[in-house]
């Protein structure tokens, strides 16, 4: 009994004195060599008290210092990427978290500090083009879909003032109006069908019967209306005219 005892404590002593391979002379890890916690996560409870303690340091600390022994100081490209893969991971998965995280980010933005201190940190930096172009796919792939333009229209609209737009302007400015008026166009050849001046500042308006005479004959009150009403969208009812021409008519 005596003999094993005297074994495992040999062999605990040849633990205890063999020197580690991923260390120096002085204690400190080589670097590239793998950590003791790889694989192994942190307790909920032990997250809770990094985030005090960091949370506690940056309370006490003067920022303006910690910026100065940081600044200038880059990440590699690998870093870089690891850190981004893991939190496009983390919004992917915890759903929780991410919905969290939309909200608070929702609630700075409408600080007015908050957007005080981003214009002026953004202010006088110009965007790549890669920036530019990632915008706007996102943007109009946005626009696409219809629920997304039913938010951002009519009474959704943040410039909407109870519909006071007159009707004439909008049935002018409606999607159909531009569709015709491209139509005519393209048949005339751009060409004014009064004076034969071929393109420049041209216009199209309603010929023989105008715009006027149908709107009122018809007893249009609303936009549906407009759009159902046939004489409106006739193409044998209009003709190019450039500005000139159409003013003096």
């Amino acid at each position: 009994m005596e003999i094993s005892q005297n074994a495992e404590i040999s062999k605990k002593k040849i633990v205890k004195d063999e020197k580690p391979t991923n260390r120096d002379s002085k204690g400190r890890f080589f670097r590239g060599s793998p950590s003791a916690f790889k694989g192994k996560k942190h307790s909920k409870k032990t997250k809770e008290k990094m985030s005090k303690s960091r949370n506690e340091y940056f309370q006490r600390v003067d920022m303006n210092e910690y910026r100065k022994y940081h600044i200038g100081k880059k990440q590699t490209e690998k870093t870089i990427k690891k850190r981004v893969d893991s939190v496009k991971k983390k919004w992917a998965e915890d759903k929780e978290w991410a919905k969290k995280r939309r909200n608070q980010i929702k609630k700075q933005n409408q600080d007015p500090r908050i957007r005080v201190k981003i214009s002026k940190a953004l202010k006088g930096k110009p965007k790549s083009e890669a920036h530019n172009k990632k915008v706007s796919e996102a943007i109009k792939k946005w626009w696409k879909n219809r629920e997304n333009r039913k938010r951002m229209t009519g009474k959704n609209a943040f410039y909407w003032k109870g519909g006071i737009t007159p009707l004439r302007k909008l049935i002018r400015h409606c999607a159909k109006y531009k569709e015709w008026r491209l139509s005519i166009m393209e048949r005339d050849n751009y060409t004014c069908q009064k004076c034969n001046k071929r393109g420049g500042w041209l216009e199209v308006d309603h010929y023989p019967e105008s715009f006027s005479d149908i709107f009122h004959k018809n007893n249009i009150k609303t936009l549906e209306e407009a759009l159902s009403c046939k004489k409106f969208w006739e193409i044998e009812n209009g003709r190019t005219l450039c500005k000139k021409c159409h003013i003096n008519n």
